[in-house]
């Protein structure tokens, strides 16, 4: 993006970002410099997305507005979320559905704004969610008393609850208003019909999507039976045969788990032939809510829908390594400064008490400056920083927040890179770890 408004991690408040971070006067990146802004931050992004469609005027654009609500922690407004209240929902619902009314009303800006700019007509609007809501963690998720269609599971479950999202598209100049499509896409749809609906030629391109522009203009399209996979996990290792789904035009099978948040290791054996017995098939078609289980009746659908997703895993993980995990790039000239955070660890420790981990890294060879960001402690330490064979350390003061290795010759190569603080025995790791090269 040649513009950009961000915040980081999976959410503002969580352990990429600054500390103390809220939904009100938040700190936002702009094009990677932070900078404290003032309000509510969908308003903020709104304001942002407006400026830019304002901006490019005539000329045709592409915006990704990815609002952060609705997302924990609940925090909105009392003006959106007391009317609610006045209902009688339960306070989590109260405050988000006050952050659905927010939704609302600046998606309504965005298409006030684009019809009067005059390019309403000819603009396509796509509106998606990312997963169905989420309380607590358990495939028979209950959100008291908030409306989910009737579908079973919440946030990472593979029940429809947890993958099935709202879609809507308007385009006026090429699609009839009212329409509704039964026929399933999925997100990975989205790409190729983009591509289709902007007359680009995508043949070389290897995409796993294909365009559902045919079905939303109403012309003839191929329509042979697709199947969608859908695996989840915990972390960057996937275990084959846990928790996943396949969806066909009409059935859909399931991989059962009652607590799918702690599938942390490698099953054994006999955890998989549990697993395998127990699958779960559904007629998604008249059966939504997936409360009927006809494995037990239609074994060889099962069968059938169980190959098709060990040819499926079998090709998408083929070019994992054993830890599944994009690198993260030190050093490039693109971007030279780059800043860890507790939110990008891996390693043992992150699922248990989340104190200490590693970053997993490619580095270009060079000279760096690398300043951590300490937790609080009222006791003097020492810290290390390791890499490869560069093995660092440095005395800490009691209540010392930050502390700076200058001039830090890491060779290039992938590896783990460790920093940590020892003030007893059991060390702990930083904040945030700021990595800047500085012989470029």
């Amino acid at each position: 993006f040649q513009e950009a408004l961000v915040h980081k991690g999976g959410g503002i408040g969580q352990a990429a970002g600054p500390a103390g971070n809220s939904y009100f006067d938040p700190v936002l990146e702009h094009n990677n410099v932070a900078k404290k802004y003032q309000g509510y931050c969908d308003d903020i992004f709104t304001n942002a997305a407006l400026d830019f469609i304002k901006e490019c005027g005539e000329q045709p654009f592409f915006l990704y507005l990815a609002t952060n609500l609705p997302h924990f922690p609940l925090e909105v407004p009392d003006s959106l979320a007391d009317p609610f209240r006045k209902m009688g929902l339960h306070e989590d619902n109260a405050r988000t559905y006050g952050m659905m009314a927010s939704i609302d009303y600046n998606v309504g800006r965005v298409l006030d704004l684009v019809k009067t700019q005059g390019i309403g007509q000819r603009t396509m609007i796509i509106f998606l969610s990312d997963n169905g809501p989420r309380h607590r963690r358990t495939k028979n998720d209950v959100y008291p008393g908030r409306w989910v269609s009737n579908l079973r599971g919440t946030k990472t479950s593979v029940y429809e609850g947890g993958i099935r999202v709202p879609f809507f598209v308007r385009w006026p100049e090429k699609i009839a208003a009212g329409k509704q499509i039964t026929k399933v896409g999925t997100v990975i749809d989205i790409f190729p019909t983009v591509l289709d609906a902007a007359n680009i030629n995508a043949d070389a391109l290897q995409i796993d999507g294909q365009s559902l522009l045919p079905l939303w203009t109403g012309h003839k399209s191929e329509s042979k039976d697709r199947y969608f996979f859908t695996q989840m996990m915990v972390g960057p290792t996937v275990f084959k045969y846990m928790h996943f789904a396949v969806r066909g035009p009409r059935y859909k099978l399931v991989s059962p788990h009652d607590d799918p948040h702690h599938l942390v290791y490698q099953p054994t054996d006999d955890e998989l032939k549990e697993t395998l017995a127990n699958l779960e098939l559904y007629d998604i078609e008249n059966d939504p809510s997936e409360r009927i289980n006809l494995a037990s009746r239609h074994p060889e659908i099962v069968d059938q829908m169980l190959l098709l997703y060990e040819d499926w895993y079998d090709e998408v993980t083929q070019e994992r390594d054993a830890k599944g995990i994009q690198r993260i790039y030190l050093g490039h000239q693109q971007q030279p400064q780059v800043v860890l955070s507790r939110f990008d660890w891996g390693g043992p420790r992150v699922i248990s008490k989340n104190n200490l981990g590693y970053w997993r890294v490619h580095t270009e060879p060079g000279v760096y400056e690398i300043t951590m960001e300490l937790p609080a402690r009222e006791s003097i330490g020492v810290v290390h920083l390791k890499y490869q064979e560069v093995h660092l350390s440095k005395a800490v003061e009691a209540g010392q927040k930050r502390l700076t290795f200058e001039k830090v010759s890491l060779p290039g190569g992938i590896g783990n890179l460790q920093a940590y603080l020892k003030s007893e025995r059991l060390p702990e790791g930083p904040l945030f770890v700021e990595v800047k090269r500085t012989d470029l």
